[in-house]
């Protein structure tokens, strides 16, 4: 199966499950909030040793309710691999209900995470981990900045 190339902000919010992403150069997102979302991915995505950065995720009609807020909702036998994203700023609502928050998903499972660093900050949130709930994953030379965990639950 071919990979499909990601050039920009646009290809980056067009993600859909089943298939191969490779980044082809450093995205910046320019502060671009992100509010359409691949909910629940399986697939590869290969960031080619290429930065995403400057992405804001914001609460939108997926994030209703209490609803979790991350880059994805959930990765299923899927692998990540050589990617970079800095500067991933997590706006999170004022409500009464604090909602699952993660910096690349909320539920993984049996998904590979191999070469990546994720900087992320989320306003409200002591430790922002990079995967809320992880089930049956392997990480392979993952880093996450200081102010972020690898995994909440596990």
């Amino acid at each position: 199966m071919e990979h499909i190339a990601i050039n920009s902000f646009d290809e980056l919010q067009s993600i859909q499950s089943g298939k191969l992403y490779k980044l082809e150069c450093d995205i910046d997102c320019h502060n671009n909030k992100l509010s359409k979302l691949c909910s629940d991915f399986s697939g590869l995505i290969d960031g080619n040793g290429f930065i995403i950065k400057n992405l804001i995720i914001y609460e939108s009609e997926l994030f209703t309710d209490g609803q979790p807020i991350s880059m994805f909702y959930t990765m299923k036998r899927s692998v990540v691999k050589n990617l970079r994203i800095e500067n991933l700023k997590i706006e999170i609502p004022k409500s009464v209900y604090v909602p699952d928050v993660a910096a690349l998903c909320t539920k993984a499972s049996d998904t590979l995470f191999e070469n990546v660093y994720v900087e992320a900050e989320a306003i409200g949130v002591e430790k922002l981990p990079l995967v809320y709930d992880s089930n049956n994953c392997e990480y392979v030379n993952v880093e996450v900045s200081k102010n972020m965990i690898f995994i909440k639950y596990n």
